[in-house]
């Protein structure tokens, strides 16, 4: 739909704010996210960003369904792929968790404890 770049930044900015507002900080830190830009994909407005979390490393994209004033989520592991539509009809306030379980972890706690426990083991040893 090629928007101009001060309405995607914009667009792109609340999203930031709302995972934010959403999720508590040491959360949205495990993802190891960096390289934040706005983008538009599948002609919705977007913000997009790299993360590094246990579960997935690669590209998210967060993108605004205007028409139902709700969110969907892309997964992309290379540059170059297709970003994948893993989540779709999510609420402003649901943004950190279901990104969290997507990037960081996941629906199993016991597993997820699992993960962190050998991470922690590894750097001791």
């Amino acid at each position: 739909m090629n928007r101009p770049d001060e309405i995607l930044k914009e667009i792109a900015n609340v999203i930031w704010e709302q995972i934010w507002a959403s999720t508590e900080w040491n959360v949205v830190g495990s993802w190891g996210t960096n390289k934040l830009a706005y983008t538009e994909i599948q002609d919705y407005p977007a913000l997009t960003f790299l993360v590094r979390g246990i579960k997935f490393q690669g590209r998210v994209f967060v993108a605004l369904d205007e028409s139902n004033d709700t969110y969907k989520l892309f997964l992309m592991k290379e540059e170059g792929e297709e970003p994948q539509l893993v989540c779709e009809t999510i609420n402003c306030d649901q943004l950190g968790e279901i990104i969290d379980q997507y990037v960081e972890s996941g629906d199993d706690e016991d597993e997820y404890q699992a993960s962190l426990a050998k991470i922690l083991e590894d750097l001791i040893m």
